[in-house]
């Protein structure tokens, strides 16, 4: 593994931070998300399956299943690792999912130096280094999502995920891939749309389950991608009766939304497989 950026598809820029690796940050006040109108009746998200949404909250996250039958996983088995064993990595994980891309609120506001700290609290020690590179970079995007100040989410966010055993050679490893997604508004022209985050992780385990390193990677979706570099990384959704913003809007839902969950193999150690979205799904720079 490296801890290289990743561009997945040739420009939609991805952060793949690998063998001890990753970051990103979280703390603060901020604006809350706002009540579900009513009125809104053109929500993108009103109608997906709920079937492939498992949650709305980060709690719930802990509560899905560990998939992969154990007595495949040798690995597991002669380490002695059980659903339990990983009780302490499944939440690390989960905590740095929350601190990154589901307390907002608590990122609002925060320079980029105060964002990075905050989320590196949560941020398992061997992806600290990585998330200071990331926000360095100017690529903060990809590690906090907080909207630019002329947006708002609406409601919770949905999200699709899963938990599966994995294992290279004689070492265990605990994979985590998803989606989610948020319904957005243009507080001045009343415009909604949706912004999504794909992500995977896959973490190396010690004989107790604990996790030694790992590698993380991510994507957004329904968002315009110059103008969130003019905002300093804050995201600006592509929501609007342009053209570009329309199409973007479009493929978000088709690539994304329509398809949320993360492929088990493209967690894989072994997998050369990219793992998502396209670059249909992001207004580019010219």
């Amino acid at each position: 593994m490296s801890g290289r950026t990743l561009l997945t598809r040739r420009r939609l820029a991805a952060a793949l931070l690998g063998t001890g690796s990753l970051a990103l940050a979280a703390c603060s006040r901020g604006p809350q998300p706002v009540s579900t109108d009513p009125d809104l009746t053109r929500d993108p998200l009103a109608s997906v399956d709920q079937a492939q949404w498992d949650t709305r909250s980060a709690d719930d996250l802990l509560s899905l299943p560990l998939e992969g039958d154990l007595a495949e996983y040798s690995a597991w088995t002669d380490s002695g690792l059980d659903d339990s064993s990983v009780a302490g990595a499944r939440q690390q994980l989960v905590d740095f999912l929350t601190g990154a891309y589901l307390s907002p609120g608590e990122l609002t506001g925060l320079s980029d130096a105060d964002a990075q700290y905050a989320i590196s609290t949560s941020t398992p020690n061997f992806w600290k280094d990585d998330l200071a590179e990331g926000f360095k970079s100017g690529s903060r995007h990809f590690y906090a999502y907080v909207l630019a100040d002329a947006f708002a989410d609406v409601g919770a966010p949905r999200i699709c995920a899963n938990w599966y055993r994995g294992q290279t050679g004689a070492l265990p490893q605990l994979l985590f891939g998803g989606t989610i997604a948020r319904t957005v508004i243009d507080t001045g022209s009343r415009d909604v749309g949706v912004v999504a985050l794909r992500f995977a992780m896959r973490m190396d385990l010690d004989g107790r389950g604990e996790s030694t390193r790992g590698m993380f990677q991510v994507t957004v979706h329904g968002m315009d991608l110059c103008a969130t570099g003019e905002a300093k990384g804050l995201i600006v959704p592509a929501i609007g009766p342009e053209e570009a913003y329309v199409a973007v809007q479009e493929a978000t839902m088709e690539q994304v939304i329509g398809s949320p969950r993360v492929p088990r193999k493209a967690m894989d150690s072994t997998s050369s497989e990219a793992m998502l979205g396209d670059e249909e799904t992001v207004v580019l720079c010219p």
